[in-house]
């Protein structure tokens, strides 16, 4: 199976008070096959990625989010009704970044895939997933840091203490 991702910062936090660091939206797809009970997976999913606070040169991190496929699962695995699955998913990972932009991936995931009552029986199933994997960040544009600390002076408007 493989699960190409492509993703996009939308904000960056400079701030102790807070404990994510960086809020992303990611498209993962997703493209395999079953040995049992035999069939493939084809689709994508939208994910919400929280990055934890780096403790030296590992940043955890929260996915969640929901997606579409399809799959031909279906003809031998009676759970399954369709070839059209919704998979609601979430996971929990840490990345160790063995240079600034590139990282080792090791990540649970909590996957539940079912057609989500358009064609009966709906029994759906649920999976769990640990999957390894490498990913590689474009380093930062100059206007970045503008951006950046424009969000720093939201999130510090909204979170301050009175």
């Amino acid at each position: 199976m493989a699960q190409p991702s492509v993703g996009l910062a939308l904000f960056e936090f400079h701030t102790s008070e807070f404990p994510v660091s960086r809020f992303s939206i990611v498209s993962e797809g997703i493209l395999g096959g079953a040995v049992h009970p035999g069939g493939h997976l084809l689709g994508d999913a939208l994910l919400f990625r929280m990055d934890g606070k780096p403790v030296r040169r590992v940043v955890p991190f929260f996915d969640v989010g929901a997606g579409v496929l399809h799959t031909s699962l279906n003809e031998r695995a009676p759970e399954l009704s369709g070839s059209t699955q919704f998979n609601p998913q979430g996971g929990l990972g840490i990345q160790y970044f063995f240079r600034p932009q590139r990282a080792f991936v090791f990540e649970y995931r909590y996957m539940h895939m079912s057609n989500n009552g358009i064609q009966e029986p709906n029994h759906g199933f649920n999976s769990s997933m640990i999957t390894l994997g490498f990913r590689w960040l474009r380093p930062p544009h100059p206007l970045d840091s503008e951006v950046t600390e424009h969000h720093y002076k939201l999130v510090q408007a909204l979170f301050r203490r009175n």
